[in-house]
């Protein structure tokens, strides 16, 4: 017996520096890690050019709006009912823009009843499809305004009123 008291220290002996050994090896990685992500955070935030200092964003440019007078109505397809949509057009141009936009008034509307002869009844009834359709819309209005102006700027096409029956 007095071997086997002899043995066990020396293996708890043997077993201690093993056991702190496996932590360095534990640690040592994790700390590198967190130490690397702090450092690359520091970087990314001191590389950004602003300095500590917000810098204000530029005024937003205002819109100018033109709503059409008369309604478009058009039948809805593979459907007996008919739809009714007064239109808005909003632009960042300015005013002077509008006024290309009231001369070819005709050749606009012509567009515009284009589209909406090609909407579906699904499409008219939900509201992804209604902002689809806006944006066929306001491509055409603007693809209409190169060719008869020479330059396009309609940002957005608005339903103002929306009738199904």
């Amino acid at each position: 017996m007095a071997k086997n008291v002899q043995t066990a220290p020396a293996n708890d002996a043997a077993a201690k520096p093993k056991s702190k050994m496996k932590w360095v090896l534990l640690l040592t990685p994790l700390l590198l890690v967190v130490g690397g992500g702090g450092a690359a955070g520091a970087y990314y935030f001191l590389q950004s050019g602003t300095g500590g200092k917000h810098e204000e964003a530029p005024p937003p440019v205002p819109l100018s709006y033109y709503t059409m007078e008369d309604a478009l109505i058009s039948n809805i397809v593979d459907s007996p009912q008919l739809v009714q949509v007064k239109i808005a057009m909003a632009t960042d141009a300015g005013p002077e823009f509008l006024d290309g936009v009231k001369a070819h008034e005709t050749a606009i509307r012509a567009e515009l009843l284009t589209e909406l002869m090609s909407a579906k009844a699904d499409d008219l009834s939900s509201r992804a499809g209604k902002a689809a359709l806006r944006a066929e819309m306001r491509d055409a209005v603007n693809a209409e305004l190169k060719k008869r102006v020479g330059e396009d700027g309609i940002t957005e096409v608005l339903f103002t009123d929306m009738v199904i029956q």
